[in-house]
């Protein structure tokens, strides 16, 4: 699966936003977490796309209405690049977005 990852703020916490695509599946997800959060602290997602009965995991706009509802803006290279995961058919893929529109994705050796 590719995943794509935006360090943000949300109300005044830190979160991390993942949005990707499931090769396996053939569908997207989207997973809000607070970053200042315990591990064993039971709140810390504040969405994720598991859990959205009415969620369309086939469609990227379906995400960008949810992050529209929690008013979190991500870069717009997290869309472009799930898409083309997607397109093409991508799986393994880790990749941190930056406002700037800068990406940083590791080697794999």
């Amino acid at each position: 699966m590719s995943r794509h990852f935006f360090d943000c703020e949300h109300e005044g916490r830190s979160v991390r936003v993942r949005l990707g695509y499931d090769r396996p599946l053939d569908e997207y997800f989207l997973h809000i977490e607070f970053r200042d959060s315990g591990a064993d602290d039971e709140n810390t997602m504040l969405y994720a796309s598991i859990n959205d009965p009415s969620a369309d995991t086939t469609k990227l706009s379906y995400f960008a209405g949810v992050l529209a509802k929690y008013g979190i803006k991500v870069p717009s290279t997290v869309f472009r690049e799930v898409a083309a995961d997607a397109f093409y058919r991508v799986g393994n893929r880790y990749v941190q977005h930056f406002e700037d529109g800068r990406m940083v994705e590791p080697t794999l050796n």
